[in-house]
């Protein structure tokens, strides 16, 4: 339902190289399936949601929803999707239940029809007593809701949300999560970016982690939990300060990011096992220090994240 090849986006900015974004994104949602897509800010999460959305073309590579260019036939493609996008773009005025039964009716459903529909998506979603309240008036999670019954009232075969927890208490998100469950047995192929590795862990069959743009891994919950092939660690202890050592390991292909503690470098590879050629990279890179200690781990699904996520900050 979802095929992203080889998808690469590029902005220029002014007096500056230009910056990659997304830089050679590969992967699949199926039918029925819900793909997380984790990674820290900067990643290029909400980049990729909005190619696949029609709202920026791709610099490189494609993407299609249900065998719909989302480039070329970028119309076919939106026909078939529910979005839930960061910034929902809400009208305060208008109830829930017009709204949603509005957004139901573009697509030419009946009006008696679009109205059930959006009814259903809100009581679903626990708004059973806020139907005729000006969404102005709303709390910021009820707000969510709204946009969240918007994008499934039609029943898509695709849905894209992004971070559709946010801002929900505990039992509202777990009510969020059964619904991504239900739309996904009903045939739906859903992909869902999150911050959070514990909720991609709980609702999603497949995991892709991003970043700087790239995947690093990717795999079921089981598998990144280290009963498959995860990424890896790496501990490097150095003969000196690994300050400089670090910046020229995070030029090498398969580091995801490589941080300095002291003497100590922490690495992360792109993906799988590491490359026969590891250490020798390491060696040359860290020169003239020497490699006093050199050992791989594997790593788990919450490790990664944290890992990327302080990298970004550095």
């Amino acid at each position: 339902m979802i095929e992203i090849d080889d998808l690469g986006r590029s902005f220029d900015l002014p007096g500056r190289a230009p910056v990659r974004a997304l830089d050679g994104v590969s992967f699949t949602v199926g039918r029925g399936a819900v793909t997380g897509v984790l990674g820290p800010n900067g990643a290029g999460k909400t980049t990729l949601f909005r190619i696949l959305a029609g709202l920026l073309r791709p610099t490189s590579g494609s993407a299609r929803i249900a065998g719909h260019d989302v480039a070329t036939r970028s119309l076919e493609a939106r026909e078939r999707i529910g979005l839930l996008t960061e910034e929902p773009g809400l009208p305060d005025r208008l109830t829930p239940l017009r709204h949603v039964a509005f957004h139901v009716g573009l697509r030419g459903t009946p009006r008696d029809e679009a109205a059930a529909r959006a009814r259903a998506a809100l009581e679903e979603l626990g708004l059973a007593a806020s139907l005729e309240t000006p969404i102005g008036r709303l709390s910021k999670g009820n707000r969510l809701k709204v946009a969240l019954a918007r994008a499934i009232a039609h029943e898509p075969e695709v849905l894209l949300l992004d971070e559709p927890t946010a801002n929900l208490d505990i039992e509202t998100s777990i009510r969020v999560g059964e619904l991504i469950r239900t739309r996904s047995r009903r045939g739906a192929a859903v992909l869902m970016a999150t911050h959070d590795p514990h909720e991609a862990a709980r609702l999603c069959d497949d995991i892709v982690v991003l970043a700087t743009g790239r995947v690093v891994v990717r795999g079921s919950p089981t598998e990144l939990a280290g009963t498959g092939t995860p990424g890896r660690s790496l501990e490097v202890r150095l003969s000196g300060p690994a300050q400089a050592a670090a910046r020229g390991v995070r030029l090498l292909p398969w580091v995801a990011s490589a941080r300095a503690e002291g003497e100590r470098l922490a690495i992360q590879t792109v993906a799988g096992d590491l490359p026969v050629s590891a250490l020798a990279d390491v060696t040359v890179v860290a020169a003239p220090l020497a490699i006093l200690e050199f050992t791989p781990s594997r790593i788990s699904l919450e490790q990664i994240y944290l890992s990327l996520r302080k990298d970004a900050m550095e």
